[in-house]
């Protein structure tokens, strides 16, 4: 699976992700965004148990299916940059 996203909607989306996920969270992996692949469109979720946001990924391209989680704080740093260059997510199905 594979998601490739420019910056400009990274750098959107992350900000909007930031109040919700917690800073200093019990759960590691609720610092994380799930990246989610199906049917060659593209989702991303952040959550804190009590509230969830979801983002589609309009300007992304999605090879394959499956789910990334990547930790905010890593996404914050990815998104610095211009609009027009893309970041992408790839895992190895196997």
């Amino acid at each position: 699976m594979k998601i490739t996203i420019t910056r400009r909607e990274l750098k959107n989306f992350t900000t909007g992700f930031s109040k919700i996920v917690p800073n200093k969270g019990t759960l590691q992996v609720l610092s994380c965004v799930c990246f989610r692949s199906e049917g060659g469109k593209g989702t991303a979720e952040a959550t804190d148990l009590d509230q969830t946001a979801v983002c589609t990924l309009d300007n992304s391209a999605a090879e394959g299916e499956g789910i990334i989680l990547v930790p905010l704080a890593l996404l914050r740093s990815l998104s610095k940059g211009t609009g027009k260059e893309t970041v992408s997510f790839e895992i190895d199905e196997k």
